[in-house]
């Protein structure tokens, strides 16, 4: 996706978060307080992970997996065995 269409994206996701609050504010206000908390973990993990690709760690890792890993099978199951590792 282009930074525009990303912009674009966002422009039109805070449009409809204020008008659903313009419109219905209570319900607004109810389901914002109920999905608060699972989203601030997801923002939060997103934002690490965006350290972490911009410190080149898992273009370091990748290579190290693709280099130690002999067969498919084998790389796979490393590459699963990271993703494991990363999102934990």
């Amino acid at each position: 996706m282009t930074r525009f269409g990303g912009a674009l994206l966002t422009a039109a996701g805070l449009a409809a978060v204020a008008i659903a609050a313009l419109v219905r504010p209570t319900d607004a206000q109810a389901a914002a307080a109920q999905d608060w908390s699972p989203f601030v973990l997801v923002a939060g993990l997103l934002l690490v992970g965006l350290v972490a690709d911009g410190d080149g760690l898992f273009a370091a890792a990748g290579e190290r997996v693709a280099r130690l890993a002999r067969s498919g099978i084998v790389l796979f199951i490393a590459a699963a065995a990271m993703i494991v590792i990363v999102t934990a």
